[in-house]
């Protein structure tokens, strides 16, 4: 059989609105972590998606596929939208402004938690390190908004890739006025990564955004390549397994 994106994707016109509750999906390819061959996209007419599937259902679990949203429009800036509760995410690869121009754009995400709590992520792929990410403007791979509790992440990836040293680009963004998080979020054993093409500088911090009224990010066994820091604007990040809890704690380093 062949292994080409095209024989194995599932493309959508319009978004995808998860309301129901209760489902399992299974993607019937390969268990590998990146680009699975079991794969939803846009169809090359939908352009203009802001978001490929957004889960607003509760206590669904979804195993072994990918996403990703390579509409050409700035407008096309997400791939997962998640305000449901306890929903299971097991190996599953989301790419958000999967082209040139939205990628570029304000607010280019791979998954947005709005309002989500007690959902879990196991082995999963959050971005792309092979479409730039330039210019000044907020991106992330990973976005809090809106009272989001106890959300975790067990031995995830997050991709990223910058050639123009873009300031803008955050692993971890915290959205709105200081009511992102209402309860802590937690990582374990996970990798926030951003390919520098060209050995560009670092990015400036993996974590950042409004500093949260309540809750923090607890950090267990992750680790962390091409940013300079995990939290120099000061967001609560808690890191509990590093020598110190600081901003420099735990940055791999390179020869």
């Amino acid at each position: 059989a062949s292994s080409t994106s095209a024989d194995h994707t599932s493309y959508l016109t319009a978004s995808l609105d998860w309301t129901k509750s209760g489902i399992t999906v299974v993607g019937i390819t390969a268990p590998t972590m990146f680009g699975q061959r079991a794969r939803i996209a846009n169809a090359s007419t939908a352009t203009t998606l802001p978001y490929l599937i957004k889960v607003s259902g509760h206590a669904n679990a979804f195993y072994n596929f990918s996403m990703f949203n390579g509409g050409s429009n700035a407008a096309a800036l997400g791939c997962l939208q998640v305000s449901g509760s306890r929903n299971y995410f097991y190996n599953v690869h989301a790419v958000g402004a999967g082209h040139a121009t939205p990628s570029a754009a304000a607010n280019a995400v791979n998954l947005e938690l709005d309002g989500a709590s007690e959902n879990t992520f196991e082995k999963c792929v959050l971005g792309t390190d092979t479409i730039n990410r330039v210019g000044t403007l907020e991106t992330y791979d990973i976005e809090f908004a809106n009272g989001c509790s106890r959300n975790v992440f067990k031995d995830c990836i997050t991709l990223s890739q910058t050639t123009s040293g873009q300031a803008g680009h955050l692993g971890i963004k915290f959205a709105g006025a200081g009511d992102a998080i209402n309860r802590n979020q937690y990582f374990m054993n996970c990798h926030f990564s951003n390919y520098n093409e060209g050995a560009v500088s670092a990015q400036t911090s993996l974590v950042g955004g409004t500093l949260p009224n309540n809750g923090k990010l607890v950090m267990h066994g992750c680790s962390s390549l091409g940013y300079a820091a995990w939290d120099s604007a000061g967001t609560a990040t808690v890191f509990t397994d590093q020598p110190q809890s600081n901003a420099a704690g735990g940055i791999m380093a390179g020869a």
